[in-house]
């Protein structure tokens, strides 16, 4: 009875080739979403920050402390959102 050997020559070509186009798709992949994402972002800006002004006197002082007072920073957000998401992940 004749032994049955399957020749191995090419497979290491194969192995080449397919590693090449799983790179590429990877990089293919990242190009297009930075293209989007700074596209979007170029787009429309979220938000526009000025260049804060000096402080020369004790009424600017007050104005900006008052300005940051009112500024309803974070009254938007739900903590219970993050405590439940930090949960679920341990």
């Amino acid at each position: 009875m004749k032994s049955l050997r399957t020749s191995q020559r090419g497979a290491s070509f194969v192995v080449v080739v397919l590693g090449l186009v799983v790179i590429v798709a990877i990089g293919l992949i990242a190009y297009k979403v930075r293209s989007n994402t700074l596209s979007s972002s170029n787009s429309s800006p979220a938000a526009v920050v000025a260049e804060p002004k000096t402080i020369d006197s004790r009424s600017d002082l007050r104005a900006a402390k008052h300005s940051l007072q009112t500024d309803p920073v974070g009254s938007d957000l739900d903590g219970s959102q993050l405590d439940s998401g930090i949960n679920t992940l341990l």
